[in-house]
């Protein structure tokens, strides 16, 4: 008998997480590459958690948002239920991006741009994502200055990445 996702929580939940950040690679394919993923963990340490901003809300880092009301906020606790979206549980990132373009059209319009060094820097974090590392950049304990942490998905074994952070963006604001 074929298994999928579905039957093993740990691998819905790094399917949920991979779709928001290919929801964010969609919106860079579009034209949308001022738009920013700051990925962080919970206190506790149980959640990951992403807020997608664009650039010109975020830190020099590139991937630490400045203003939170300026942001989308979304937690591995909704699972697919991304930002709320009760009636998009499920969608594919292509779905996620018309969506967000429509709902978070203030974030979108700011994130509108080409930023293809960030873009190709983006697309390097997603092919850790599709293997189950997730990109940290802020928790409740030291992380280093320089480049991002990446913790392993529920259910896979840790692996050491070394990413820098992307290079500032010219509209960066910290």
């Amino acid at each position: 008998m074929m298994r999928d996702h579905r039957d093993d929580p740990d691998a819905t939940t790094r399917a949920d997480c991979c779709r928001l950040l290919a929801m964010v690679g969609e919106l860079h394919a579009r034209g949308y590459q001022r738009i920013r993923a700051c990925p962080s963990l919970s206190g506790s340490g149980g959640y990951w958690r992403c807020s997608i901003t664009a650039a010109d809300n975020v830190t020099s880092s590139g991937v630490v948002i400045v203003d939170f009301d300026r942001g989308a906020h979304y937690t591995s606790g909704s699972g697919d239920c991304y930002f709320e979206w009760s009636d998009l549980a499920g969608a594919d990132p292509d779905a996620l991006a018309d969506a967000f373009v429509e709902r978070f059209g203030e974030i979108a319009a700011a994130g509108r741009g080409a930023d293809p060094d960030y873009a190709a820097w983006f697309a390097e974090l997603l092919g850790h994502a599709g293997r189950g590392h997730f990109p940290i950049a802020l928790a409740d304990f030291k992380l280093p200055a320089d480049r991002l942490t990446f913790v392993a998905g529920p259910g896979v074994a840790h692996e050491e990445i070394v990413m820098p952070f992307p290079q500032p963006s010219d509209r960066s604001i910290i």
